[in-house]
C-alpha cells in the first residue's frame, strides 16, 4: 500500500513538471542565440583587428625600405591634378603609392607645388622702417608699379604688415615674406615722385631695401612659394631701376628659376579663382620682364620656347579675365602679349642683316597683336587723348618696331636697306612723339585736358608721367632723339628731350642717356658746320651713322665699330665693364638744358633755312656754337645750371609743336 502511494505520488509531481518543460527550453534557446550574436561582431574586429596588424606590418617594411619615409606626409599634388589616360585599361594605384614614397630624395612626382607650404620662420630678423615710410612707400608702389605689374596681393600685405607694427615684430611671418615686403617697399622708393629732387637720397634708401630684402632670400632654400619669386622679381626690377644690370639679370634668372618650380606656366581647373589669378599675374610678370629684358640688354632669354608655345600663349591670354578698372584690359595682360613678339625678333637680330621676308613677318606679327591684344588708344596712329599713366606700355610697340629696323643700319645692309631701316626707324620714333603729345591731353581723371595751357594740368601730367617712368622708358627716349635728329627731325627730338628732362634723376641711366646725347649733338654741329647746303648727307655718314645707332653698339651680334678693317667678327674682345658714371662724369656734362639749347639752335637753323628756301635765295649756312666735348672738357657745364626743363616750356613748345 505505501509502495502503491509513492509511486503515485511521482507520477504527479512528473505530471506537474511536464508543462513547465518547455518554457525553460525556449529561455535556453534565447540565451544560446544571444551568446552567438555577441560573438559576430567581436569575430568581426578580431579579423579587422587582423587585417590592420598586417597592413601595418607592410607599413613598417616599407619604412625600413625607404630608410623612414614619412609616409603620412600629404601628396603635393592633388588628385585632380592626375591626368587621366583612357588608353590604360588597369588601375596602378597601388604602385602610384609605392613610387611616391620610394622616390623621395630621388625626384619629385611632376604637377604643380601648393602656393602655401610650411616654411621656417625668419632667423635674422630686420628691424622695421618707421610705420609713415612704409605706408607712404607701399601706397607709392600701389598707385604706380602696381598699376603694370599686379604681382603683390594688397589685403594680405597690408593685414600682415599691421600686425607687424601692432606687434612691433616680424618673428610671425616667414623670410620670403620680409624679402617680399622690403622688396616692395624698395620698388615704391624707386617710383616714389616726391623724391624726384633727392635722388642721392632715394637711392641709397632703395638701395639698403633692396639689401635686406636680398639677405632674407635663401638660395638654398628648397621650399619654394610664390613669395620666393615675388621678392626675387622685385629684387630684379629694383636693381635694373638702379641701372645695376647684371646684377637684375642674376635675379630675374632666379625669379623665372622659382616660377618654374611652382609650375607657374601651369593651370589646374582645382585652384581658388584668387590663388589661379595670383598664379597667372605673376607667371605673366616673370615671362615678360625675361624677355623685354633680355631684348635690352642683348642677352639670351633665360627660358626659350619656340614659336609654336608663344602661339598658344597669345590664344591663352585671350581667354584672361584680369582687367583693371571698368573693363580695361589689364597692361601686364598687354604687355605679356607684345612679350611673345620678342622670341622671335631676337632670332633675326642674331643675323648680320635682317631680309626684307623676316622684316615683313615680323612686321605683321606686331600689328597683329597690337591689334588683337591692345586697346585700340594705345595704338600707334590713334588720335585719341592718352593717360600718361599708359605711355610706357604705348611706346613699347613702337620700340619693338625700332629696334627690329634699327638693326638694318649696320653696313652688313645695302645701301637702300640702309634707307629704308632709317626711314621705318624714323617713323616709329614720329608714333612715340604723337604718343606724348596725346599723354598731354588727358587729366589725372581721365577727362580730356589740354596741359599746354594750364599749369595745375601740367603739373598732373608730370608726376602721372614720372611716376610710372621706367628706365626701359628713358633708354627708349635716348633711341627715339637720336634716330629723329639723325633725320633733321628737331621737333621731334625736342619732344623727347623735354619729357627725359622732366624724369630727370628719378631713373639712373636717365643722365647717361643725356650725357651721350650731348655729345652726339655736339659732333652733329660740328659736321653739320662743315656742310654748305645738304644736310641729309650726314645720313651716310659712317661715323654719325654709328653714333645714333646707340646701343645697337652694345649688341655682340649686331655691334660693327669695335672691328678693325678685316678683322674677324668671332675674334674675341676683352670688354671692360659698363661701370656707373662717377660724381664727376654726372655733375660735367651741361645736364638736360644744353642739350635742349643745341636742340633749339638746330631747330631754329632749320626754319631759317626753310624760310630761305621758300623764298628762293641761297640756303643760310647753318654756323652754330659749339663747345668742347663733354667727353674732354669739364668746363662745359656752367656752374649751377639747372638738369630740368620748366614744365612751362615743355607744354608751350609742345603746344607749338602740334599746331
Amino acid at each position: 500500500m505505501r509502495a502503491a502511494n509513492a509511486k503515485s505520488n511521482a507520477m504527479q509531481q512528473k505530471a506537474r513538471a511536464v508543462p513547465n518543460a518547455p518554457a525553460e527550453v525556449s529561455s535556453v534557446f534565447s540565451l544560446k542565440k544571444r551568446i552567438v550574436e555577441c560573438r559576430q561582431p567581436m569575430q568581426d574586429l578580431e579579423k579587422q583587428l587582423s587585417q590592420s596588424k598586417q597592413q601595418n606590418m607592410k607599413l613598417r617594411s616599407l619604412l625600413h625600405i625607404a630608410e623612414e619615409v614619412n609616409v603620412d606626409e600629404p601628396e603635393t599634388v592633388s588628385h585632380e591634378d592626375i591626368v587621366t589616360n583612357s588608353k590604360l585599361s588597369f588601375e596602378l594605384g597601388g604602385t602610384r603609392k609605392n613610387v611616391r614614397q620610394l622616390s623621395q630624395g630621388v625626384f619629385s612626382r611632376p604637377g604643380i607645388r601648393p602656393s602655401q607650404q610650411v616654411q621656417s620662420k625668419a632667423r635674422d630678423i630686420p628691424e622695421l622702417p618707421s610705420r609713415d615710410l612704409t605706408e607712404s612707400l607701399l601706397g607709392s608702389y600701389f598707385d604706380h608699379f602696381h598699376f603694370n605689374v599686379p604681382i603683390v596681393e594688397w589685403s594680405k600685405m597690408s593685414s600682415e604688415y599691421q600686425y607687424a607694427y601692432d606687434t612691433s615684430q616680424l618673428s610671425h611671418v616667414t623670410q620670403a615674406w620680409i624679402a617680399t615686403f622690403f622688396a616692395t617697399l624698395a620698388v615704391g622708393t624707386l617710383f616714389n615722385t616726391s623724391m624726384q629732387d633727392q635722388d642721392m637720397r632715394r637711392t641709397s634708401q632703395a638701395s639698403d631695401l633692396l639689401n635686406v630684402a636680398i639677405r632674407q632670400i635663401d638660395r638654398r632654400e628648397d621650399n619654394i612659394t610664390l613669395d620666393h619669386c615675388r621678392a626675387a622679381l622685385l629684387i630684379s626690377v629694383g636693381l635694373a631701376e638702379l641701372n645695376e644690370k647684371a646684377s637684375s639679370r642674376t635675379w630675374q634668372a632666379i625669379s623665372m628659376s622659382f616660377a618654374v618650380e611652382l609650375g607657374l606656366g601651369e593651370q589646374p581647373q582645382h585652384l581658388r579663382r584668387e590663388e589661379s589669378e595670383a598664379r597667372k599675374a605673376l607667371w605673366l610678370s616673370v615671362r615678360s620682364n625675361d624677355r623685354f629684358t633680355s631684348l635690352e640688354t642683348a642677352k639670351p632669354l633665360h627660358l626659350r620656347e619656340d614659336s609654336t608655345v608663344a602661339a598658344s600663349e597669345l590664344v591663352n591670354l585671350q581667354e584672361l579675365s584680369l582687367t583693371h578698372g571698368a573693363g580695361v584690359q589689364s597692361p601686364n595682360v598687354c604687355f605679356a602679349a607684345l612679350s611673345t613678339i620678342v622670341p622671335r625678333l631676337q632670332d633675326a637680330l642674331k643675323q648680320q642683316r635682317i631680309d626684307p621676308m623676316s622684316l615683313n613677318s615680323i612686321n605683321g606679327m606686331i600689328s597683329a597683336v597690337t591689334k588683337s591684344h591692345v586697346p585700340e588708344s594705345l595704338h600707334p596712329h590713334s588720335s585719341t587723348p592718352l593717360d600718361a599713366s599708359l605711355l610706357w606700355l604705348a611706346t613699347t610697340i613702337n620700340n619693338l618696331r625700332l629696334m627690329l629696323h634699327r638693326h638694318n643700319l649696320s653696313p652688313f645692309s645695302t645701301s637702300g636697306e640702309r634707307s629704308v631701316a632709317l626711314a621705318n626707324c624714323a617713323a616709329a620714333a614720329r608714333d612715340t612723339v604723337r604718343a606724348i603729345l596725346r599723354s598731354m591731353e588727358v587729366g589725372p581723371d581721365g577727362q580730356q585736358r589740354n596741359c599746354a595751357n594750364n599749369a595745375l594740368n601740367a603739373y598732373n601730367w608730370r608726376d602721372r608721367m614720372c611716376s610710372f617712368a621706367c628706365s626701359s622708358f628713358c633708354t627708349h627716349l635716348w633711341r627715339c632723339a637720336l634716330i629723329l635728329i639723325l633725320t633733321l627731325d628737331f621737333e621731334g627730338a625736342l619732344t623727347c628731350v623735354k619729357v627725359s628732362a622732366t624724369i630727370g634723376d628719378l631713373r639712373t641711366i636717365n643722365n647717361a642717356c643725356g650725357r651721350n646725347l650731348a655729345f652726339f649733338l655736339d659732333t652733329f654741329t660740328t659736321r653739320i658746320n662743315a656742310l654748305s647746303e645738304d644736310w641729309d648727307q650726314l645720313q651716310n655718314d659712317e661715323d654719325t651713322l654709328a653714333f645714333a645707332s646707340g646701343d645697337l653698339q652694345g649688341d655682340p651680334a649686331a655691334a660693327w665699330i669695335w672691328e678693325s678693317r678685316g678683322s674677324s667678327r668671332s675674334s674675341s674682345h676683352q670688354s671692360p665693364p659698363n661701370s656707373p658714371l662717377t660724381h664727376h662724369q654726372m655733375d660735367n656734362w651741361g645736364g638736360w638744358s644744353r642739350v635742349h639749347s643745341l636742340l633749339t639752335a638746330l631747330n631754329d637753323q632749320q626754319r631759317r633755312a626753310q624760310i630761305y628756301n621758300i623764298r628762293g635765295t641761297q640756303p643760310l649756312t647753318p654756323q652754330l656754337q659749339v663747345g668742347a666735348s663733354v667727353l674732354s672738357s669739364p668746363s662745359m657745364a656752367s656752374p649751377g645750371a639747372p638738369d630740368r626743363i620748366s614744365i612751362a616750356s615743355i607744354m608751350g613748345s609742345a603746344s607749338g609743336a602740334r599746331g
